[in-house]
């Protein structure tokens, strides 16, 4: 969603979010020929971050880049401007 307005913001447009129900992106990453494996990360991934497992604002990143990490608002700008 914050992507979303970001995005709508540096555009001058409306940048939709669209989030499918995580069955029936799985059905359709299936019915595409994914592996089964996949589809597991997948859920898996998408389930934890849906009960926040990724919402942590710890100082692992800082400690494995060496650096403070970009803000969600710096890559789309360096992105999408000129």
């Amino acid at each position: 969603m914050d992507i979303a307005r970001i995005l709508s913001a540096i555009k001058g447009e409306n940048v939709s979010y669209f989030c499918p129900d995580p069955g029936s992106y799985i059905a359709k990453l299936r019915a595409k020929g994914a592996p089964e494996r996949m589809l597991k990360v997948v859920d898996g991934f998408s389930g934890s971050m849906r009960k926040g497992e990724f919402d942590d604002e710890g100082k692992d990143l800082t400690t494995i880049l060496g650096r403070r990490p970009a803000d969600l608002q710096g890559l789309p700008r360096s992105v999408y401007t000129d």
